[in-house]
């Protein structure tokens, strides 16, 4: 999934190797998402850690219960009403024998002998869901790997019944647990039309370091990371569609002016920009390929729009009106009128 990003303005395993060849054969590939007159009902066991990899599945359980649920579209299944023999592959399901011999006359038919866990036992009450995650975690070639599915419990067999059967990778610490669980959920949540936030970045001013400068951090607030060094007043970021660029205005150097950074690089970007004593709210075209910003080119603060380098610059309103702000929709931009 391509990961979107928002700005603001704010103050050693054999059992691995046998896991992964079971995970690419049963793999299906599914096209479309799954739709529901009501919120479908998804139960999502505590997955367990080999090796060195448990240390961190307190921290990949509450990241995969928390991004699955606060996304809204699936009804959660309290843990309390889930069996006591919990599966971590599809090998671990029996399906149930059926009795061969008939039932006497005026007896109920027989039960099926049960022997061991099986999809119904997550799709009849108490558990009473649609859904069912599981896994199991390892190390190999020193990453944490998870082997992670999802099933449609309602189907009458473990091939039918995978939705996902994949592989994740991370590196071996509680950073790393939380990116696998965060790329299953974010699959998981695909299945039903909804988009997870996973590798969602924000950019934000901040003046914490002594001076205004534009500052990155994920979605819930971590890994937060300076991203100009000016020492100047820098802000209004603004990220481009495909999320590689964010321009933001700085007096770094005298005047006001447009800077385009590299969100993979941090390469600043040549951007010509207009002398003028206002150049501020950049906004990307919805295609990336333009920026278009507010300059005071002859006294009147207009919107202007340029090529990414700043080339084929010109004034895109004309009123005897102060017009900043501009927001793109596809076919008409919009802007603050003073």
């Amino acid at each position: 999934m391509k990961a979107k990003h928002i700005a603001i303005v704010l103050g050693t395993l054999a059992l691995l190797a046998g896991g992964a060849s079971l995970l690419t054969g049963q793999q299906k590939e599914i096209t479309g998402v799954i739709t529901s007159a009501e919120r479908p009902a998804i139960a999502i066991t505590d997955m367990r850690g080999a090796g060195d990899a448990q240390k961190y599945m307190d921290t990949f359980n509450a990241t995969l219960w928390s991004e699955v649920s606060n996304a809204g579209i699936l009804k959660m299944i309290g843990k309390g009403f889930y069996p006591t023999d919990v599966p971590q592959r599809p090998t671990d399901f029996q399906a149930p024998t059926i009795p061969t011999t008939p039932a006497r006359r005026g007896d109920p038919p027989p039960k099926p002998i049960r022997n061991g866990p099986w999809l119904t036992d997550w799709s009849g009450p108490p558990v009473s869901s649609n859904y069912l995650a599981f896994g199991y975690t390892g190390v190999q070639d020193g990453r944490l790997v998870l082997f992670g599915w999802l099933f449609n419990v309602g189907q009458p067999d473990v091939t039918s019944a995978q939705v996902i059967g994949k592989l994740y990778f991370g590196t071996l610490d509680a950073e790393g647990a939380r990116k696998v669980a965060r790329d299953f959920a974010a699959d998981i949540l695909q299945q039903f039309g909804a988009k997870s936030l996973a590798g969602t970045k924000i950019y934000f001013a901040s003046d914490r370091s002594g001076h205004r400068e534009i500052w990155s951090m994920d979605y819930d607030g971590r890994n937060q990371k300076q991203i100009t060094q000016y020492a100047s007043t820098s802000g209004m970021p603004a990220v481009s569609p495909d999320g590689k660029l964010v321009a933001f205005t700085t007096y770094a150097g005298g005047n006001p002016h447009i800077r385009i950074h590299s969100t993979e690089t941090g390469r600043r970007m040549p951007f010509y920009n207009p002398v003028s004593s206002v150049v501020e709210t950049p906004e990307f075209t919805p295609d990336g390929k333009q920026l278009l910003f507010a300059s005071a080119i002859d006294g009147w603060v207009q919107l202007c729009i340029a090529n990414l380098d700043g080339s084929a610059f010109r004034r895109i309103s004309n009123v005897r009106a102060i017009e900043v702000s501009p927001k793109v929709n596809p076919k008409k931009i919009g802007r603050a009128h003073v």
